[in-house]
């Protein structure tokens, strides 16, 4: 999952599903990637 993209991971989205959303076509779309991202770290915890 995170093999290839791992280093920009936490510049663009987190492979969680929502990998090719990385032009935000909303505001809510930016959130949810936030929670996604935050969601993310802790599980992985190496950020």
């Amino acid at each position: 999952m995170y093999s290839v993209a791992e280093p920009n991971v936490r510049e663009a989205e987190p492979a969680a599903g929502e990998a090719p959303s990385r032009p935000f076509p909303l505001g809510k779309e930016k959130e949810k990637s936030h929670k996604i991202r935050n969601l993310s770290i802790k599980n992985k915890s190496n950020y």
